[in-house]
């Protein structure tokens, strides 16, 4: 359902508003207030993710317990609930943004609720009516993260997520961290996110938007309007810039640290490649048999066509099999053979004359 929503929310014609407060608002479990609140210097750049710091909440109305930035992450598998591209869509539909509110102007959470009936309607139909509020937004994202998956975090983690009070012995002692919660690109920054770029603080999540911009390039012109604004900025509207950015997206750098992984994704990947080398071995068990089969036949005496294929390639990378070779080696003549006169007599051919005799004494004699 929320993926629904997200890939309709991304065709509205309403520069990207609907699309990141959804986003945004899931994956920050806030509620609609909170994300009401946030500006652009509550955002920071961490590393692979984006933080995003609340300084006052429901429960921390004077804004004096700790605070710690909220991790979202990208998500190149499905481009609609990506909040990376969710950003760099907002960004880029409104480049004159410089500082203050992320949603500037009066009652943006009363404009996303009326918003999000839209959007449910649209999915569900009739059968939306009081089904889907902004609250729902809170409560999904929640009960998905404990319930849609047998490891999911704790539900320690889930509450400082979700704000929600602990009791003071427990909010004493447990606390947010990462694991649980876990010269091209400086003048595309500049052309895509021209009011944003001045903001020094805000470089490292425009880099990160506009990577996820140029990743999901594709996509978006396949998924939105024609008139859609950022179908309109500048990495869509000049190829080379758009396939000199691409050729940045992958690295082998180290620099950036991985941040947020699960412990199974590892097991995950050893899995894969266990997998992939289980998929290989009978073929490789096939082509060894096969060659034993070969030598055993070779030693019986039977030249085989993979004897002949083989020993003939090696003779072809041997210096100079290849023919190429600039010097070339004379033919020899073959060896002349020993020549017999014969003669003919009596209707046929002897190598005797018709009247010769053997002598009579023996060899040794001779």
């Amino acid at each position: 359902m929320f993926e629904a929503l997200c890939t309709e929310s991304l065709k509205s014609l309403d520069s990207c508003f609907a699309h990141l407060f959804l986003v945004i608002s899931w994956n920050l479990m806030a509620r609609s207030k909170s994300t009401e609140t946030i500006h652009l210097d509550h955002i920071s750049f961490e590393e692979d993710a984006v933080g995003v710091t609340y300084f006052k909440s429901k429960t921390d109305q004077s804004g004096s317990k700790r605070r710690d930035p909220k991790h979202i992450y990208a998500n190149p598998s499905s481009p609609a609930i990506c909040s990376f591209l969710a950003l760099g869509i907002y960004f880029a539909c409104n480049p004159t943004m410089a500082t203050g509110a992320l949603f500037p102007g009066a009652r943006q959470r009363d404009r996303f609720g009326k918003a999000l009936k839209a959007l449910a309607h649209a999915v569900l139909g009739s059968t939306a009516n009081g089904t889907v509020g902004t609250h729902s937004i809170r409560k999904g994202a929640a009960t998905f993260v404990c319930s849609g998956s047998t490891s999911g975090p704790s539900v320690i983690s889930v509450c400082i997520r979700c704000g929600w009070s602990l009791g003071n012995v427990v909010e004493r002692y447990m606390h947010y961290e990462k694991v649980g919660d876990p010269a091209t690109v400086t003048n595309a920054v500049r052309y895509m996110f021209p009011g944003h770029s001045k903001n020094v603080a805000l470089l490292g999540v425009l880099k990160l938007g506009l990577a996820s911009l140029v990743f999901h390039a594709d996509y978006l012109r396949s998924t939105l309007p024609a008139s859609h604004t950022v179908l309109h900025t500048a990495i869509f509207r000049y190829d080379e810039l758009q396939e000199n950015l691409r050729s940045l997206l992958r690295s082998s750098s180290a620099t950036l640290a991985l941040t947020g992984l699960p412990p199974y994704v590892e097991l995950y990947r050893q899995l894969k490649t266990q997998h992939e080398t289980l998929k290989a071995l009978p073929a490789e068990v096939v082509a060894g048999v096969r060659g034993i089969w070969d030598e055993k036949e070779l030693s019986a005496g039977t030249v085989t066509q993979a004897y002949i294929d083989r020993h003939f390639s090696t003779i072809q990378e041997r210096p100079g099999g290849g023919g190429n070779s600039a010097d070339v080696v004379p033919a020899q003549p073959p060896p002349r053979r020993r020549e017999h006169m014969l003669f003919a007599w009596g209707g046929r051919l002897h190598k005797l004359l018709e009247h010769f005799c053997f002598p009579s004494v023996d060899v040794t004699t001779a």
